[in-house]
């Protein structure tokens, strides 16, 4: 029999890639903007609750109905309805909630539980707010992600600004010379640690944090050129300063097989492969 998964935020890029990649494997629930949790019937032989809806006014600088309703509410709601010791919890967070003066984050680095922004403050309410369940679900993972990228991302989001910057030729500023340090992940590679996740024996009742991001470390300035290449156009970049950016993230090595590497990313994202 297959295992019943609750996916929560189907229609965002991991929630696509994950019902791509395991729509014969399990037998998926899907939440999105057009049906509630509320219409899931509570069944005992759910096997996980995969939380990946995120609010769209993660960029606005006030705390919006819409933000607190999703990265909260929601949240809250979901964790109540499905509470069950015989299911675990999937939670995706952000890696924003780490202070950003940190190197090589690792899961037990600070949190920036006194920042302003409401879109971390949220995430880091909603991380909160899963500790009062602990006791209730048979394991609980929260996922911390690191620029998540693929095919037919949201327009906002890192990559998708910087390739459409790149086929339009418009000029693209970085603080340094390599711009951004990061190890960023492909939207597959997620969706394949949700499933270890899924299959993983651990059933303590303690709640387990995770790193989503890639193994290997690359610069802005070098993801930009293997999309250019890939495009067949040039890069416009503007060098403004000569102050770097690092975000990096440790990663638990049990998913570094995982691993697509950049160059092939991009290429499936630019192409829609």
């Amino acid at each position: 029999m297959k295992k019943k998964i609750v996916l929560i935020g189907s229609e965002g890029l991991v929630g696509k890639s994950f019902q791509k990649l395991y729509c014969q494997k399990y037998d998926i629930v899907t939440v999105d903007k057009h049906n509630s949790i509320s219409e899931i019937e509570i069944a005992k032989d759910i096997d996980s609750i995969v939380f990946l809806a995120q609010s769209e006014d993660y960029k606005n600088p006030e705390l919006t109905e819409n933000l607190f309703q999703v990265n909260v509410e929601l949240l809250f709601n979901t964790l109540s309805r499905f509470k069950n010791t015989n299911t675990k919890f999937i939670h995706f967070s952000t890696g924003s909630v780490y202070k950003n003066n940190q190197l090589d984050l690792k899961t037990d680095s600070p949190l920036d539980d006194m920042s302003t922004n409401p879109y971390v403050l949220s995430k880091i309410i909603g991380e909160k707010c899963i500790q009062a369940f602990s006791n209730v679900y048979q394991s609980i993972d929260i996922v911390r992600p690191f620029f998540i990228y693929g095919p037919a991302q949201n327009a906002q989001m890192l990559f998708s600004v910087m390739i459409d910057k790149i086929k339009k030729n418009e000029p693209i500023k970085l603080s340094g010379e390599k711009g951004l340090i990061f190890n960023p992940i492909y939207c597959d590679d997620v969706s394949k640690m949700i499933d270890i996740l899924i299959n993983s024996t651990d059933s303590n009742h303690k709640i387990a944090y995770h790193n989503a991001a890639g193994k290997n470390i690359h610069s802005l300035h070098e993801m930009l050129t293997m999309a250019a290449a890939i495009l067949g156009k040039t890069t416009n970049i503007e060098i403004t300063g000569n102050q770097d950016t690092q975000l990096t993230a440790e990663v638990n090595s049990s998913f570094f097989q995982l691993e697509t590497n950049l160059e092939e990313g991009l290429r499936k994202t630019i192409l829609n492969e």
